[in-house]
């Protein structure tokens, strides 16, 4: 799909080739028979109209879904990865410091996300991993995650959560602010988040599994009392991060 950026990314690999938009089934079927006389060829991710097209054109070839044998390996990341995604954090953090530094009282959703693009475009990243995730208001209790022409009110909840991608690497950061004086229910709201958080980071070590973390910290919030309002009901409130935003 992009052969120059394939060359200069992965210059390791003698045979890099161009595949074209239509026909990619006949060109992977001439690749495997280039290398594979007969056996297994795993794969990730394949959408049903490409498995059925490519398995049509190979043959004997077997084709076997890996995707999440894959995710293992990349759990673990090796030293040159973590250097690597050390600076992509700092990119992404830049982005969230850039959107609080600017928010205001009547300005729109999508402005205080065009201030975090740019911090991050600055520092060097290629893309956004996402539409940059910036609600406000009611927004953030339907979980609204897109950029909105929605105006940011005075003594309104900001969540920002951002992703970028650099040097391939994604990094995810979530955070919460309010605009202006927070009341006394955001404060007790905050303090529950960011209890929560402490609670699921002093566990964290190798060898703990990303439930125990979650369940660590669903505890607290179940604690305070805002357990029926958390999304972690609907969906894991951590995740690994790497060549993929959720690893």
């Amino acid at each position: 799909g992009d052969y120059m950026a394939a060359k200069h990314y992965a210059p390791w690999l003698e045979d890099v080739r161009i595949m074209h938009s239509l026909g990619r089934a006949q060109e992977l079927a001439e690749l495997f028979r280039d290398y594979i006389k007969d056996g297994r060829v795993g794969f990730d991710q394949l959408g049903v109209e490409e498995f059925r097209s490519l398995k049509e054109e190979i043959g004997g070839t077997e084709l076997v879904n890996l995707g999440g044998r894959i995710a293992e390996e990349r759990a673990v990341k090796l030293e040159d990865e973590v250097v690597i995604m050390e600076e992509a954090s700092k990119v992404t953090e830049a982005s969230i410091r850039a959107a609080l530094k600017n928010a205001r009282e009547g300005m729109r959703e999508y402005e205080v996300a065009a201030h975090a693009e740019f911090a991050a475009r600055r520092l060097g990243a290629e893309a956004m991993s996402w539409g940059l995730a910036t609600f406000s208001g009611a927004n953030t209790g339907i979980m609204l995650r897109h950029d909105s022409e929605k105006v940011i009110r005075r003594g309104e909840l900001l969540i920002l959560g951002y992703a970028t991608i650099y040097r391939g690497y994604n990094t995810d950061i979530t955070t919460t602010t309010v605009i202006g004086k927070p009341s006394m229910e955001q404060r007790k709201l905050y303090t529950a988040t960011y209890d929560s958080f402490q609670a699921a980071l002093k566990i964290v070590r190798p060898g703990v599994t990303t439930g125990e973390i979650h369940s660590a910290a669903e505890k607290v919030i179940v604690e305070g009392g805002y357990g029926k309002y958390s999304f972690s009901r609907l969906q894991p409130i951590l995740h690994g991060i790497g060549l993929n935003v959720y690893e």
